[in-house]
């Protein structure tokens, strides 16, 4: 968060806001990318994407004030992603 404080000149709560609405949108993005890579057609990838945005884990990590389930949340598909395409 330093970094980006620094990157934003010192406005912290805007970068902790930027993590945040970027983890959702990376963690839908990632469903959507999962589901079209195992052979999912463009309307499954996009419910998946839809429904794992809308999931309450990112709200209640949120909520909670921690950043680290948020990360996990939105890293999730795209190392599952990675898994599935490697074995």
């Amino acid at each position: 968060m330093a970094a980006i404080g620094t990157v934003l000149l010192g406005a912290t709560g805007m970068g902790q806001t930027l993590v945040v609405v970027g983890a959702l949108v990376l963690g839908a993005l990632g469903a959507f990318r999962l589901v079209r890579g195992m052979g999912g057609a463009h309307g499954a990838a996009g419910v998946a994407a839809i429904g794992y945005g809308i999931s309450a884990v990112p709200r209640n990590a949120v909520a909670g004030g921690r950043l680290g389930p948020l990360v996990l949340y939105a890293l999730l598909p795209h190392i599952v992603l990675l898994v599935v395409r490697s074995g």
